[in-house]
């Protein structure tokens, strides 16, 4: 059975992010258990769906909901700030240039109201939270069925 159309569009922008931004070793979309960070090395990355809502357009329904990609990020020779950094310019540019990610989706764009914030786990451990909205579109009553407008 095919993926829905939402589920499609994370596949799509994890994949995009493994493939093209070498600072990220692994994308995890909507995680279902802990990652154990001692097996599976920073950076790494996931991402969570979180609010949605569906207008119905005719035809066509349209779904926005807000993504955020969480950056967990190791210090090493460069700070855990600057690759905070470079890792969101990076995924700034992949999310406005691939694609893929353009075909999947009729936009994703920054969150308006909160877009980033670094953290720090401990002296070791840190990262960057940001969060998008994201918007895609499926067939009236059929979220297997993508649409292009």
């Amino acid at each position: 059975m095919p993926d829905p159309v939402k589920t499609t569009v994370l596949k799509v922008i994890a994949q995009e992010m493994e493939d093209h931004i070498s600072q990220i070793n692994k994308v995890h979309p909507n995680p279902s258990k802990p990652i154990d960070l001692d097996i599976e090395k920073p950076p790494i990355a996931f991402l969570f769906d979180e609010r949605e809502g569906i207008k119905n357009r005719n035809r066509i329904n349209i779904g926005t909901f807000s993504l955020q990609v969480e950056v967990w990020i190791e210090d090493g020779e460069v700070s855990i700030s600057d690759q905070a950094d470079i890792i969101q310019a990076e995924i700034h540019k992949l999310f406005t240039s691939s694609e893929l990610i353009k075909a999947a989706t009729l936009f994703i764009k920054e969150d308006e109201e909160f877009h980033a914030e670094k953290f720090y786990a401990n002296e070791n451990l840190g990262g960057i939270f940001l969060r998008y909205q994201v918007q895609y579109a499926f067939a009236y009553g059929d979220p297997y069925n993508p649409v292009r407008i």
